[in-house]
C-alpha cells in the first residue's frame, strides 16, 4: 500500500470518526438509556445461555467427549488382552 491508499484510509476513517462523534453529541439522555437498556438486557441473555449450557453440560458430563469422538469419527479401541497361557 503506498502513501496515497494510507492517507485516503486514513481519512476516512477520520471521516468515520467525526460521525460517530456527532452523532453521539446529538444523542439525547433518553436515547442514550434506551441504548444501555438494550445492552443490558442482551448480556443478561447471554448470562443466562451460558448458565443453561454450563448446567447441559454438567448434567452429561460424557456427552460431550461422545459428541466430539463422533464428529471426528474416532474409534476406541479396547486393548486386547492375550487369553491366559495353560501351564
Amino acid at each position: 500500500m503506498d502513501f496515497s491508499e494510507r492517507l485516503d484510509a486514513l481519512q476516512q476513517r477520520v471521516a468515520a470518526a467525526k460521525a460517530a462523534a456527532k452523532t453521539a453529541a446529538t444523542e439525547s439522555r433518553e436515547q442514550i438509556g434506551k441504548r444501555i437498556d438494550q445492552t443490558q438486557l442482551g448480556i443478561a441473555k447471554a448470562v443466562q445461555n451460558a448458565q443453561k449450557q454450563t448446567e447441559r453440560a454438567a448434567s452429561e458430563p460424557a456427552g460431550w467427549s461422545v459428541d466430539l469422538l463422533r464428529r471426528f469419527s474416532i474409534k476406541l479401541r479396547r486393548p486386547r488382552i492375550a487369553p491366559p497361557s495353560p501351564l
